[in-house]
């Protein structure tokens, strides 16, 4: 709600614009705008407050600011994310016109087959639970606007959660296909393209994480572990035996800094 803050991130989409890049994936895009006084909320155990500053009552007044002071001047594409978003509510920033505010918008029911919300409050996966999902913004979106396909985003790794580690290559492989042919544009997490599986430590000090380690600290520590080996982001680190190229970056050098610079190139590196 800070229109300096507005300006400065303006500024800044226009510095990586200028350098090349293709577009912005915008987190929790819609928790940009809080209702005026900042009211306290007692109502909801978790996500407190949400209801104040989710689709917030100038949310699309400052997306179309974006759009139109920033966005609109270059070739690019951007991606919202949005916890607790429904097809037809994101027909609002998504649905394709000279005026949509978002390209895309990543939407978190198809990661919710397994549990509430979140991951830190599991439940047994349902086939159902996910095929409806699909169907849903498959179905509602057809002909209004286009889906951001995907089953990793900074969430623990799919084979861990949807399939089997035991029958790793078969389930990714099918997994893969579960989404791949839907209608939309993919994307594939980094280490989702080798089949990556979550990271089991020894012990809950080896976690990083500031979120996972603020869960539930009262709890035994067999207890917690054993959360904390579903739910962490930090943990998807478990390489198999095989290559796998990753794309790297080159440090930029002056002349690529300047605005208008041609976009750097990538160097393949091999774990």
């Amino acid at each position: 709600d800070n229109p300096l803050v507005r300006t400065e991130v303006k500024k800044i989409l226009k510095f990586w614009l200028d350098l090349g890049v293709d577009g912005f994936r915008e987190d929790v895009i819609t928790f940009i705008s809080k209702k005026e006084g900042l009211p306290d909320d007692h109502l909801f155990p978790i996500f407190k407050g949400i209801r104040f500053y989710n689709h917030g009552p100038h949310i699309h007044e400052y997306l179309q600011e974006f759009r139109r002071d920033v966005l609109e001047n270059y070739d690019c594409m951007t991606i919202a994310e949005a916890p607790l978003v429904t097809p037809q509510r994101a027909l609002d920033y998504i649905e394709e016109s000279d005026t949509n505010e978002i390209d895309m918008m990543i939407q978190f029911q198809c990661m919710c087959a397994d549990c509430f919300f979140t991951d830190y409050m599991p439940r047994s996966f349902s086939l159902k639970r996910l095929r409806r999902a699909f169907s849903s913004w498959q179905t509602q979106l057809d002909g209004r606007g286009w889906n951001a396909l995907y089953l990793e985003n900074h969430d623990p790794r799919v084979i861990s959660r949807y399939g089997s580690e035991q029958y790793r290559v078969e389930s990714g492989k099918m997994l893969a296909v579960s989404y791949l042919f839907l209608k939309g544009t993919p994307f594939i997490y980094q280490g989702q393209e080798f089949g990556m599986t979550n990271w089991r430590p020894e012990s809950t000090s080896m976690y990083e994480d500031v979120q996972t380690r603020n869960q539930h600290p009262d709890w035994p520590e067999e207890k917690r572990l054993a959360l904390y080996h579903r739910a962490d982001r930090r943990r998807k680190r478990r390489v198999h035996d095989q290559y796998a190229v990753v794309l790297c970056q080159r440090k930029l050098h002056e002349h690529q800094r300047r605005a208008g610079a041609e976009r750097s190139g990538f160097d393949p590196e091999f774990l």
